[in-house]
């Protein structure tokens, strides 16, 4: 018989019977359930969410197993968040019994470890929320509507399409929980539960230079959502570069010019405001890291021709950017 990870799984730190508690977390659940809702998760699975928050349930992982939703119920990243303790030495002997337990699908640890990078950066960077009809929004969850705001209709006449908008966030605490689930910014692969061989954390490549551009474009005031991007931490960051020192960059016309946009991006960003030192700090701590650290030659040489003005590009802080100019760009595409 296998041994149990969870037998001596300590539930103190949940407490049902004290009303000031349960009114507090009543509170915080109806962020996280706009948070699971924005993530797909459907009824089941957000019943056995709850279950956990309020009063510290684990799934029923044996009745699970056949369990087929890819959207997954409590995976990692849940598990590690909405545990009523945020003190990190509590929470890495969690982290260890989730990731050896063999109750735990081996999907339910990677969906935590994706959730992040998905919320924390992709959505983060995109403006930190997701978008759902109004009319589905008020029938699957009425009593969340009118918490959501509402987003210009869309259409140049009727019948007009609304939207509302759910933001999506971990209160402030991504850099927290990446700290918690990557610990070593060198590890790239990890034994699952009954697997022989290793498996890959989810990769990080120079691809990410583009959507943290996005991020230096965004309007502001940044909400909760796009405030907390998770790149501009320096573990997280060490992270994707140990990943990417060595990588090589792809030559292609169309992925040159994406990157070159975001590398013009990154050494141009200018702060708007005084509440916008984050995404300034974070494109000065980019242009270090690419000035002073190990690359690859071709990414020296492209970082190179970007800091010394060999790009320009109309209109590059706009979604829809314009012309992008490079003696180096061109030369790719006569090549091509």
């Amino acid at each position: 018989m296998k041994p149990d990870a969870f037998k001596d799984f300590d539930t103190s730190y949940w407490q049902p019977k004290n009303k000031v508690w349960m009114a507090e977390r009543e509170q915080q659940w109806r962020e996280i359930e706009k948070l699971l809702y924005g993530q797909h998760k459907g009824k089941k699975a957000t019943a056995i969410i709850k279950r956990y928050f309020f009063k510290g349930t684990l799934p029923d992982w044996e009745k699970l197993q056949d369990w087929d939703n890819e959207d997954g119920h409590l995976d990692l990243m849940l598990f590690l968040y909405l545990h009523p303790c945020q003190d990190e030495e509590v929470l890495r002997p969690l982290r260890d019994a989730y990731m050896s337990s063999y109750q735990v699908k081996p999907r339910d640890i990677m969906a935590g470890l994706y959730s992040l990078t998905s919320i924390a950066c992709i959505t983060s960077c995109g403006g930190g929320f997701r978008v759902a009809h109004c009319e589905v929004v008020e029938k699957e969850i009425p009593h969340l509507a009118s918490e959501l705001r509402a987003l210009p209709p869309v259409g140049k006449k009727p019948p007009y399409i609304y939207y509302k908008e759910l933001l999506m966030h971990t209160q402030g605490n991504n850099e927290r929980l990446f700290r918690l689930m990557r610990p070593d910014p060198k590890q790239v692969s990890f034994h699952l539960p009954g697997e022989q061989h290793k498996t890959r954390m989810p990769a990080y490549s120079y691809d990410d230079l583009w959507t943290w551009s996005q991020w230096l474009t965004l309007e502001l005031p940044l909400n909760l959502g796009a405030q907390d991007m998770l790149f501009q931490y320096d573990l997280p960051l060490e992270t994707w570069y140990c990943q990417c020192v060595l990588d090589s960059v792809p030559t292609s016309y169309a992925y040159l010019q994406l990157l070159l946009i975001a590398l013009y991006r990154i050494a141009n960003f200018k702060q708007q405001a005084e509440d916008d030192e984050r995404r300034a700090h974070f494109s000065r701590k980019l242009i270090c890291m690419f000035n002073e650290r190990e690359f690859t030659p071709a990414f020296k040489t492209i970082w190179e021709h970007v800091k010394t003005g060999g790009v320009e590009v109309e209109s590059p802080w706009e979604h829809e950017y314009g012309a992008v100019s490079s003696a180096l760009l061109d030369a790719t595409r006569r090549a091509e």
